[in-house]
């Protein structure tokens, strides 16, 4: 069992805004393979969870793009006595 364990988390802005970008980037790409007529735009994992079937076609779900947070922080636990 760990006593005393803390977790050091930092917030990135250059990461923030490279996730920013990365997902328009994303958001861009399916939206022309979409209006191409792409029966299965990309699948990749990172693709797939802005994707939503609708009456037997793919579309963009613009809801769960605005309700996912970007989250460009990163975390760190330690067991170790910090100063502060």
């Amino acid at each position: 069992m760990v006593v005393n364990k803390r977790y050091i988390v930092c917030f990135n802005p250059k990461q923030a805004q490279k996730d920013a970008l990365d997902r328009e980037a994303i958001l861009e790409l399916l939206g022309e393979q979409i209006k191409q007529g792409a029966k299965s735009p990309i699948v990749s994992k990172g693709c797939r969870r802005y994707l939503k079937l609708e009456h037997g076609s793919v579309a963009i779900n613009m809801k769960k793009v605005k309700d996912e947070p970007l989250n460009p922080s990163a975390g760190v636990a330690t067991a170790c006595i910090l100063p502060w």
